[in-house]
């Protein structure tokens, strides 16, 4: 499996497409050939492009003669130009003319590739579980969700709310929280029972004046990002104490400046 004896070429694949091809690939034999034939494509050396969009290593490293492929490598290339193509790659074939490079540079890109689809597949399965654990937080909580466009609707609407930020004051809300919040620290672990030291020393009572007495008033609740669940504890504190229209802005900081939109700090 491989190149023949004397040829050495740098080819780039943008989706089945040899942007550079100086001789004969596929049926040609050693010292003859001018065309190619890669993935069923035939392609001529005279007008092949040489404005390949990924870059092209090795400049101008070939030698006189012919690249032969046999058919084992074409069907490697052709299901790796596929698996480029499915998943919007763009891998790079880079062979130096020994057969055992060539090989290994076939398997190198198909690992890659490999590894790029395995990688895919883990993220999914990390994002089920964090829109999974969301799901079942919201309904243990009872409250609903927000995300950083209804929140900035709501606030440039002047709707009246109480926006609450749980993050820590010093590390977090003194620096940066959303213009107009109020800090009333919580912890990540879920607070079953009401305990003062995970809440910087505040009471219950506390909590319930900062929240106000119109229990139909509007009550939001953000912290940092959604793995972060300082937001479910105060949320669902406040639908323990009986506020009705309790929200919670999961995205919190890391969405409203992914967002673009405007934060403020204590002065």
């Amino acid at each position: 499996m491989g190149f023949s004896r004397g040829a050495t070429e740098v080819g780039a694949f943008d989706h089945c497409d040899v942007r550079r091809v100086r001789y004969g690939i596929g049926r040609s034999s050693a010292g003859q050939g001018s065309g190619a034939r890669v993935a069923g494509r035939a392609i001529d050396a005279g007008s092949a492009s040489r404005s390949a969009k990924s870059p092209w290593i090795g400049r101008g490293r070939h030698t006189q003669g012919a690249v032969s492929v046999d058919a084992s490598v074409r069907v490697c290339w052709l299901v790796l130009c596929r698996l480029a193509r499915h998943r919007h790659l763009n891998p790079i074939i880079v062979d130096n003319g020994s057969i055992g490079n060539s090989a290994c540079c076939v398997q190198s890109s198909a690992a890659w590739l490999t590894g790029a689809r395995e990688s895919r597949f883990e993220a999914e399965t990390a994002k089920e579980a964090e829109a999974v654990r969301l799901s079942r937080d919201t309904q243990a909580g009872g409250y609903r969700l927000l995300t950083a466009a209804e929140l900035k609707k709501m606030i440039d609407e002047g709707k009246p709310m109480v926006l609450v930020d749980t993050m820590p004051y010093d590390a977090s809300y003194r620096k940066e929280h959303i213009p107009g919040a109020k800090n009333f620290l919580f912890p990540v672990p879920r607070m079953s029972s009401w305990d003062a030291k995970e809440t910087d020393g505040k009471t219950e009572a506390d909590f319930t004046a900062l929240l106000g007495e119109d229990k139909d008033k509007p009550v939001v609740f953000y912290c940092g990002f959604v793995k972060c669940t300082r937001s479910d504890n105060g949320a669902a504190w406040a639908r323990k104490l009986g506020y009705t229209q309790v929200y919670r802005f999961p995205g919190g900081l890391f969405a409203w400046k992914g967002a673009d939109f405007p934060l403020e700090a204590v002065q």
